[in-house]
């Protein structure tokens, strides 16, 4: 039946066939596209240097509650805080997060134990990072608080 319908439309036209009334008209609607997927999440793990995550590169470090100062850089940002007696620098930038050790030096200034030659200095005008003694970031402190 379908291949008469098809063989007298063609003949006969589409408009013609629906006019005599023999056969039904249907009018066919496209389908809508199907929704797309939804985005997916991409996680790459970067190795790190030691004393990221405390040792445990995958793991970012998390500060604990003694926290009693922070500074934000442009590029990084840094917490101090106490646990145990042990003063710990917790700080995290686009390039990753470290926890290290860390000691007053004066002037409200705090310094890392030496992480494979990376040392970080905190005060609360600027972050400076140095590898094996030479100056390799100085970043200006634009707030600080606690």
């Amino acid at each position: 039946m379908a291949r008469t319908v098809l063989l007298v439309a063609t003949l006969l036209g589409a408009s013609a066939v629906s006019a005599c009334g023999w056969f039904a008209t249907y009018q066919v609607q496209p389908t809508p596209p199907a929704p797309p997927p939804p985005p997916s999440t991409v996680t790459e793990t970067v190795p790190q240097p030691p004393g990221i995550g405390r040792g445990t590169p995958e793991i970012a470090p998390s500060a604990p509650s003694g926290c009693f100062a922070g500074y934000q850089t442009q590029q990084s940002s840094v917490q101090l805080c106490s646990e145990a007696g042990q003063v710990y620098y917790y700080g995290s930038s686009q390039s990753g997060s470290i926890a290290l050790p860390a000691h007053h030096v004066g002037g409200g200034a705090y310094q890392t134990a030496s992480n494979d030659g990376y040392v970080y200095t905190i005060s609360p005008e600027e972050l400076v990072i140095t590898q094996d003694g030479a100056v390799v970031s100085e970043q200006p402190v634009l707030t600080a608080g606690y």
